[in-house]
């Protein structure tokens, strides 16, 4: 019986990774497969590594190359000795979960589609982790491109297509092969699920340095690339997916790869010419060329006419005055050149209707009229003028309605909404989304306020990789100095539960919360915005965050946040109930157990000192609430999905409650709570609790 899956693992110099790369295929709950090793001609100990495992198990398959060959040449070599109905790869430095080709090859043969892949722990070059989520089925009309080996092939659909690893390439030979891949197949099916383990080296082909020659090995990368779009193109692609594959290509990849350029002047001055002269000639060969022309004169106006004159020498002059950068960072930066340049062609289409806005701010509104002006002027002045601001009035009785009427009779981009009744924040903030427009959706509460740039720094952010969502950074006004919480954007983009707090610091895309059916809920009167975020990062794919725009909160004495009714605790009891049956229904596989047990402890251990915070009317309310506080405590402590776990962390953070919520004596809890008659000795170990929760 041939084999489910044929792994192929190119092989050089990796003596330090190797065992646990092979450890970790040997590992598979997915017994029948082949493992094919090339060694590229090693110098260190991986050939003895190699033939000990093909000793010890008789699925590993060790060819040698008498001399180096590069990895597509290696690549190439495992294809054709393969004989497995699908195909998978590894890097030799990296390493999946035991169940990963069980799981892809289970949904291939489920789906019968040719490409199956997943999403992935990317491991930068200091050691943090990120997630890198493509949790979507991407078909011709939705291209995108991302590591080949996180995913498995069907082997006679590679063989069809004549699709191989092009040869002589230092970098770039895999994404020939995807292009060619996805461009070919019908249908790509990305599983939910993360199980490859990819590590960047300083040292490795994916190292952050770009050398002279790995420079010009991606401009070869890229011109076999746009050959073959080229080539799909009069086979009938459709032509908005030729154009995005194109302009990805000619613009994003070219540019991003000069500016990451390390190497002497001398080298500089040849690569530059190289590039520019690529840049010609690909420009040349675009098959829908007015189209393109149209878009680079109307977003980059001084490179098309750098590219219309077709001069190598001039275009290469403007490439190194221009590209002064991060590639990340020009990136954007010509994204934002480009939103500008749509929105002052133009505030309208050419037969007078009004462009989709990019950006829906929504604005819910209840008795604010004093910091309205403040709130809707950083809003009418954004930077980004191609937007709507939803104002929902909650049934406003202090003549709030009145200052969202004026300032809609000014600006045609205010629209106000109202309530017949005080039905609350969250509903008001549904009832913006229901009415939004826009790519993005954004909230502003009616007694804050924004930079002037905020919507069109965060909207670049996001266009720049088609992002669900983008964040800045919240700067508290009743401090006397501001303090930008970069600390925070910092942790997310390792950890993205690290966003928790303050979901009006980001734009939201509107289709991500469409699909994921991402709202408010509308029983909670306290914390709805803790619910709407954790769902919204749980469920995000991808996250970025700047720490160059500030949300300006404002924190009032009057406001919801500062006044903590019974009732409105009660709500916090409740919402505290809804988050951990929440926790409890996301996959493991989308939401780890350290994950899991951070956020579930955050929640928990929040509630330990929550009867401080009440404006209790008398000690009989008190007494009522503490017992309710002692029911939730101990009924979601037993829901958990890691109640083992748990009680170590409880046993060590707040041992005086320990064995009365491990009993689930509720009635000893509450009057624990009672009997502390000074806060200072539950208030310092409910600190020592948060203080203490696994980072």
């Amino acid at each position: 019986m041939h084999p489910f899956v044929s792994v192929i693992i190119p092989v050089f110099n990796a003596e330090a990774f190797l065992e646990r790369c092979l450890d970790s295929v040997l590992a598979q709950t997915l017994t029948n497969i082949e493992v094919i090793c090339v060694d590229d001609a090693s110098q260190d100990k991986s050939l003895d590594i190699l033939l000990e495992y093909a000793q010890r198990d008789p699925r590993v398959r060790v060819a040698t190359l008498e001399t180096n060959q590069g990895e597509s040449y290696a690549r190439n070599h495992a294809l054709a000795l393969a004989t497995g109905e699908y195909i998978g790869s590894l890097d030799n430095d990296d390493a999946i979960e035991p169940d990963f080709f069980d799981r892809l090859y289970t949904k291939a043969k489920e789906t019968d589609v040719d490409i199956v892949k997943c999403n992935f722990y990317e491991y930068g070059y200091d050691g943090t982790r990120k997630i890198i989520i493509i949790n979507e089925v991407l078909g011709k009309d939705s291209f995108n491109l991302f590591a080949w080996w996180t995913g498995i092939f069907r082997r006679s659909f590679l063989i069809y297509n004549a699709i191989t690893f092009p040869e002589g390439m230092i970098l770039g030979g895999d994404v020939v092969f995807v292009t060619k891949s996805i461009l070919c197949a019908n249908m790509v099916e990305c599983l939910d699920y993360i199980g490859y383990h990819y590590y960047r080296r300083e040292n490795s082909g994916n190292s952050k340095a770009l050398s002279f020659k790995k420079f010009l090995s991606q401009l070869t990368m890229h011109e076999q690339v746009i050959e073959y779009i080229n080539f799909m193109s009069e086979r009938g692609l459709p032509a908005h997916t030729y154009n995005k594959a194109f302009y990805r290509f000619f613009i994003g990849c070219l540019l991003s790869y000069a500016i990451n350029l390390d190497a002497s002047p001398e080298e500089k001055n040849v690569a530059f010419q190289s590039l520019s002269a690529l840049l010609l000639r690909l420009y040349g060969s675009y098959s829908l060329h007015g189209d393109f022309s149209e878009l680079l004169k109307k977003f980059y106006p001084a490179f098309f006419a750098v590219l219309e004159s077709k001069d190598v020498d001039a275009l290469a002059a403007y490439l190194q005055h221009e590209i002064r950068d991060t590639s990340s960072a020009m990136r954007v930066k010509l994204l934002r050149r480009a939103i500008r340049a749509q929105q002052s062609s133009s505030a309208q289409g050419e037969e007078g209707d009004i462009l989709e806005p990019l950006v829906s701010i929504v604005v819910p509104v209840y008795n604010t009229k004093d910091f309205l002006p403040k709130c809707l002027a950083s809003l009418v002045g954004q930077t980004l003028k191609n937007m709507e601001i939803i104002c929902v009035d909650d049934a406003s009785t202090d003549g709030s309605l009145g200052v969202l009427e004026d300032f809609c009779r000014k600006d045609s981009r205010v629209r106000v909404i109202r309530h017949k009744g005080n039905k609350g924040e969250s509903a008001a903030r549904n009832t913006g989304i229901a009415h939004a427009k826009g790519q993005y959706v954004g909230f502003v509460d009616s007694d804050d306020f924004v930079d002037l740039d905020f919507y069109e720094k965060l909207y670049a952010k996001a266009l720049s990789g088609d992002m669900d969502i983008a964040k800045g950074i919240m700067c508290d006004e009743t401090c006397d100095t501001v303090t930008p919480q970069h600390v925070i954007n910092k942790k997310i983009m390792t950890n993205k539960f690290a966003f928790a707090t303050f979901f009006s610091t980001a734009i939201y895309k509107r289709s991500f919360l469409d699909e994921r059916n991402i709202k408010f809920p509308t029983e909670l009167t306290n914390c709805p915005d803790i619910f709407f975020l954790l769902k919204a990062v749980t469920c995000a794919q991808s996250i970025v965050t700047s720490n160059d725009v500030q949300y300006h909160y404002r924190f009032r004495e009057n406001s919801a946040s500062r006044n903590l009714t019974t009732r409105k605790a009660l709500s916090v009891l409740l919402s505290s109930e809804m988050i951990v049956d929440y926790l409890n229904s996301v996959p493991s596989n989308i939401l780890p157990e350290d994950d899991y047990i951070f956020l579930f402890s955050d929640k928990y251990f929040f509630l330990y000192d929550l009867v401080y915070h009440v404006s209790f009317v008398d000690s009989e309310e008190r007494t009522r609430f503490s017992y309710s506080l002692a029911k939730t405590l101990c009924n979601i402590f037993f829901q958990s999905k890691y109640e083992e776990q748990l009680h170590s962390i409880l046993q060590q953070k707040q041992p005086i409650f320990y064995q009365a919520i491990r009993d689930n004596d509720q009635d000893r809890v509450a009057k624990l709570y009672i009997r502390f008659e000074s806060r200072s000795a539950l208030m310092a170990a409910s600190l020592r609790s948060r203080l203490l929760l696994p980072k």
